[in-house]
């Protein structure tokens, strides 16, 4: 008996370990996503074998999200970001690591084997480490850094335009900062203001400042320049360059307003002050500046200056009193609020001397223009294609195209990256290194798949 009960003993204890042993193999994968939205039929592969993904399934680490004909799918990451993936796609999470407490640990790896996606990052493209979010398509790398992107892997299945009732892209790029000194700030769209960087991208509405000491020159997309002179304050009131690769039949409808509200400026006007001057302005609250395809300074005043004024006597006046304004080549008219107008030739100088001041030419050159020593915009090299994209489109039908909604987005391919910002567009093919392109391409712009609205939509045929 004793024997008997030894052995059964045993074998209990043989049981209980071969049943732990069982559970820790069963133990379940951590869910990186779930797919919140499903429209039509879409599969994911897992192991090696195929299964039909239903709405609310949780996706794991190696899982690939395969959608069939006119078939879509929104995936929900467990750090906060979603992806939808339009159809004919194939999407592998190779790589996904996310715990709320550790973003030093943060990892997420993405490929697109074909197709395309549109995604909102969430908490890894947003803290920790910069390259913790990668997308892999083809040969392309797709660095994200906080923000709304859409990608495209063309395999000779990109030349249909989509719908054109549907427009997917952010603002265009207005300028960009190619030179700052000192400290200058930067208010997007009436936000909070921001610290402005070189080579930072401004859009219609913007509001930047300069602080005493500091300047920034601004190239915008149809080549015009701008220096902020110190402790000045300007808005890009209105810009639209709807013509950036010179189409002649686009160039009338080109326009570009400046709002001077302190300080002073220097201006050197673009493609659209040269073949659509009469579009291209700038205000103060008492005085409007005409372009006529020309280089001209501007500087806001006390009422009580001197015709003479000098740097000293200006300092860094709000524009609600006098203007003076000099022209260094071409023409430029000066007007009043009333309405008067005065032609300014090169080297003549003008004012407006208060809200209800006629315009009118001055004798002699105020002292503040002949010691201005900002520099010349138009003297400032850069290089157009490099920051606003190629003037001729290459070839797309094989390779990685990829357009900015919001945020920063960095491509990179053999050893070259583009450092990409809202409303900008690039492409990487096999035999093309990664280039910024002027517009976005319609196959991104107009996909229905890829809109906003798909983030909203309640998809749930499956």
């Amino acid at each position: 008996m004793k024997t008997f009960l030894t052995s059964l003993s045993l074998l209990a204890g043989l049981l209980l370990a071969s049943g732990m042993a069982a559970a820790q193999t069963v133990t379940p994968v951590p869910a990186v996503a779930t797919a919140a939205a499903v429209d039509g039929t879409v599969f994911v592969t897992r192991a090696g074998h195929p299964t039909i993904l239903a709405r609310g399934s949780s996706l794991q680490e190696g899982d690939a999200i395969n959608t069939t004909r006119n078939s879509t799918v929104r995936l929900q990451f467990t750090d906060g970001g979603e992806t939808v993936i339009r159809p004919e796609s194939t999407l592998v999470v190779q790589k996904y690591q996310f715990q709320k407490e550790s973003p030093a640990q943060d990892n997420m790896l993405l490929r697109l084997i074909k197709g395309g996606i549109r995604a909102l990052t969430g908490a890894i493209g947003k803290r920790g480490n910069a390259d913790a979010y990668q997308l892999r398509a083809n040969t392309a790398t797709v660095g994200i850094r906080g923000t709304d992107f859409s990608v495209r892997l063309c395999q000779q299945d990109c030349n249909e335009t989509g719908d054109t009732k549907h427009r997917n892209s952010a603002a265009p790029v207005a300028a960009r900062a190619v030179q700052v000194r000192g400290v200058a700030k930067v208010s997007h769209g009436g936000g909070g203001w921001v610290t402005l960087s070189e080579g930072q991208a401004l859009y219609n509405g913007d509001v930047l400042q300069t602080q005493l000491d500091s300047h920034v020159v601004l190239v915008f997309s149809d080549g015009a320049r701008i220096t902020v002179n110190p402790s000045s304050q300007m808005g890009i009131s209105e810009y639209a360059n709807v013509a950036p690769s010179g189409n002649a039949a686009n160039k009338s409808l080109g326009s570009m307003i400046i709002e001077l509200f302190k300080g002073g400026l220097r201006f050197a006007t673009g493609l659209i002050g040269k073949s659509n001057p009469e579009k291209v302005k700038v205000r103060t609250a008492t005085a409007t500046i005409g372009i006529r395809g020309t280089v001209f300074d501007v500087v806001c005043a006390p009422g009580s200056s001197a015709d003479s004024a000098t740097a000293a006597d200006l300092g860094d006046m709000p524009c609600e009193e006098s203007l003076f304004a000099q022209t260094r080549e071409g023409t430029i008219t000066l007007t009043g609020s009333q309405g008067e107008s005065v032609v300014l030739p090169t080297g003549q100088s003008g004012r407006v001397n208060g809200p209800e001041r006629p315009a009118r030419a001055l004798q002699v050159s105020p002292d503040y223009f002949r010691t201005l020593s900002t520099p010349e915009p138009e003297k400032v090299p850069v290089n157009l294609e490099g920051l606003f994209g190629l003037e001729t489109t290459p070839d797309t039908s094989d390779g990685v195209l990829l357009t900015v909604h919001d945020g920063r987005v960095v491509l990179a391919q053999a050893e070259k990256d583009i450092l990409l910002d809202a409303g900008e567009s690039a492409f990487a093919g096999r035999a093309v290194i990664p280039v910024r392109l002027q517009s976005v391409p319609p196959i991104l712009d107009r996909d229905p798949f890829l809109s906003i609205g798909m983030f909203s939509a309640n998809m749930c045929r499956r």
